[in-house]
């Protein structure tokens, strides 16, 4: 992996790092990390289909309001041609250790980042700098 990748943490994780199910609490937590040689080109991407679209400049691509097959198809081809690398950790929070069960909210939820990037460090042969 070349040494010049800026690393953007993607801080908008999908579920809740909360264990309460019996409050509505979701089974998964998933937190997610991208690299790219080049963030503002990746954040046009993204621009330039919203203005293409003829969408409001702040428009969130979430998966649940990707509705129209149109502008999914449009979407998932605009980010599969970005440059940019991307990990995810998914943690089904039924079947986590018990030594896990314990930590608060915040507490998860900094372990998963935490494992997420050493997993990737690991894996990648990347340095901390």
């Amino acid at each position: 992996m070349p040494d010049n990748l800026t690393f953007i943490f993607a801080g908008d994780e999908a579920g809740d790092a909360s264990k309460n199910f019996e409050k509505g609490a979701s089974r998964y937590f998933v937190v997610a990390v991208v690299a790219t040689r080049d963030a503002d080109g990746l954040r046009s991407v993204l621009a330039d289909l919203r203005h293409s679209e003829n969408l409001v400049q702040n428009y969130e691509f979430h998966f649940n309001s990707l509705t129209s097959a149109r502008l999914r198809e449009k979407t998932m081809t605009a980010i599969h041609n970005a440059d940019f690398t991307a990990w995810a950790l998914i943690v089904d929070k039924t079947s986590m250790p018990y030594a896990l069960r314990d930590l608060d909210g915040m507490e998860f939820y900094l372990h998963c980042v935490v494992e997420l990037i050493n997993r990737i460090l690991w894996n990648t042969g990347a340095k901390v700098r």
